[in-house]
């Protein structure tokens, strides 16, 4: 299925959706992840979340259920660059101090990250959640 790369937009993107996975960043160290045909130098994201300047979509994860997802626009500290951001959190009922996953994809281009981060569920979600704008 070919995907639209167009920026879509959330009416309302909440950010307080993304409060409880964010409490647990502190024990993924090894996030961004690196993303085939993107350079990975120089991508670390420092102050994560302060550093996000507009979110496009977050989906409410759920524990045990379904994944908490944000698609983000952030500035690197280092360089001043605008760059986007996918960000996929889930854990089992027991949260994730115990048993979960993070991980936050980069990119310089925002179709780079509906193409090659996201996989079909969440894309789906996006689509279902987003307008064009």
């Amino acid at each position: 299925m070919e995907r639209t790369t167009r920026i879509r937009q959330q009416p309302s993107p909440r950010s307080e959706w993304l409060r409880y996975p964010f409490l647990y960043l502190s024990e993924y160290p090894h996030l961004p992840r690196p993303m085939v045909g993107e350079p990975h130098e120089d991508r670390e994201i420092q102050d994560f979340p302060d550093c996000v300047t507009h979110y496009y979509w977050i989906h409410e994860g759920t524990k045990d259920e379904d994944a908490w997802r944000a698609l983000f626009q952030y500035e690197d500290k280092n360089t001043g660059t605008k760059r986007y951001g996918f960000y996929l959190g889930e854990c089992d009922y027991t949260g994730f101090d115990c048993q979960g996953t993070m991980d936050i994809y980069v990119a310089d281009r925002y179709d780079v990250l509906i193409e090659r981060a996201m996989g079909d569920r969440d894309y789906s979600l996006y689509l279902k959640e987003t307008e064009e704008h």
